[in-house]
């Protein structure tokens, strides 16, 4: 798993286990890092572009995010970019530690009539309910997610993330995507790359544990 698949593990745990834990939030679907799915008719007509997970023990193969009418809330993140910097400790040599800045879309689908809320409410939550950072891991000397912004129109976001798909919201489903920054302060001579597959769990205090699998 990926550093940037681990983090956004994290605050999906938070949502689950903390901020959606609620019944009325049974059928909730949070899923992690989303990238886009090109679904094809054969090899050259394109249907429509969707979301989707990507399981690489299963030949590369997507797994579609459906907006289905079975769950309450659906929620899934897409990194838009990766910033880098080298700051020196002091010193000579490699003596160094590196700023990484992740800029990340939650994109949050939700139906009125079972979460009984509109898109502010639930961005009220959406926001006090993100972690300020998480827990600590190898390599990792500081983190930090800061909420930037959010983003209602609906019918923009939706024709960006279902690209040509033949149905459209029903009155009744809301849209919204919050923006995100994780900014990391990394150690690179301790992190260890790909292998961050610990579990994570919360106290009753809000705070993360990490701990190798």
């Amino acid at each position: 798993m990926s550093l940037t698949s681990s983090i956004i593990g994290q605050i999906n745990t938070q949502y689950s286990n903390v901020v959606f834990a609620d019944s009325l939030y049974a059928t909730k679907k949070i899923v992690g890092l989303a990238w886009p799915y090109p679904e094809k008719r054969g090899s050259d007509t394109l249907i429509k572009i969707v979301p989707a997970t990507y399981q690489l023990d299963k030949n590369g193969e997507g797994d579609m995010i459906d907006l289905n009418d079975d769950h309450a809330l659906i929620m899934y993140h897409k990194v838009t970019s990766d910033t880098y910097q080298l700051l020196q400790k002091g010193g000579t040599g490699d003596n160094y530690l590196q700023q990484h800045t992740i800029d990340i879309t939650m994109t949050v689908w939700a139906q009125r009539n079972q979460i009984f809320m509109q898109p502010d409410d639930l961005n009220d939550i959406l926001i006090k309910g993100m972690p300020v950072g998480i827990a600590s891991m190898p390599g990792i000397v500081r983190c930090t997610i800061i909420p930037v912004s959010t983003d209602y129109d609906f019918v923009s976001i939706f024709r960006r993330e279902f690209a040509q798909v033949n149905y459209f919201l029903k009155p009744n489903q809301m849209l919204l995507q919050v923006k995100y920054r994780v900014s990391l302060l990394i150690d690179p001579k301790c992190l260890a790359l790909g292998v961050y597959s610990g579990t994570i769990i919360f106290t009753e205090d809000g705070q993360a544990i990490y701990t190798e699998s």
